[in-house]
């Protein structure tokens, strides 16, 4: 019986190379279990195009190495209606996206830091995101980041506490943590 493995290993790709076969290889050669999604040839997810999608699950299934989150840029922009309207439509695709690809998980933020969003306006403008994802049964992982308004760990529980929502989880990086300056990794 094959053993299962409790933390599974992987790589965001462009951190590699912006060639995804290339980055699948390194994967492979290093024996890593899974790839995160972020910008590829060039393009970043919200300018991806059915091709590119199509190509990158081509290549995900020749080298059994899933892609198991797409790196979005979703709502790393400053806070208005404009934004909001935009990136939710940017959104629906990625979600279309991901399950083309079989990514459970896309990474988002909230807003460049500005003390006048409340978490209650980040949790309206999650709505139709999170319906979105609700209902393909994806999880929006907020990356705690110190240009956005979840610059710490201690941010994203808050937030998540308060959005209160199954597919609504924290993606810490303590390396950005360390930018935070009011929380220790």
């Amino acid at each position: 019986m094959k053993e299962e493995k409790l933390m599974k290993l992987g790589v965001i790709t462009d951190e590699v190379t912006q060639d995804f076969k290339e980055a699948l290889e390194f994967a492979r050669e290093y024996g890593l279990d899974c790839v995160e999604l972020r910008s590829v040839w060039e393009k970043g997810p919200f300018d991806y195009e059915m091709d590119d999608v199509l190509k990158i699950k081509a290549l995900s299934d020749e080298y059994n190495i899933p892609v198991v989150a797409i790196s979005s840029p979703f709502f790393k922009c400053e806070y208005s209606e404009e934004n909001i309207r935009v990136h939710n439509e940017k959104f629906a695709r990625l979600v279309s996206f991901a399950k083309i690809l079989g990514a459970k998980q896309i990474r988002c933020f909230d807003f460049f830091k500005n003390p006048d969003v409340t978490r209650e306006m980040i949790i309206k403008a999650y709505e139709k995101a999170y319906a979105l994802c609700e209902e393909a049964k994806i999880t929006i992982l907020i990356e705690s980041e110190p240009s956005t308004n979840t610059r710490s760990c201690k941010d994203a529980a808050e937030l998540v506490r308060k959005m209160n929502k199954p597919f609504f989880k924290v993606l810490s990086d303590p390396g950005n943590n360390v930018y935070a300056n009011d929380e220790l990794p």
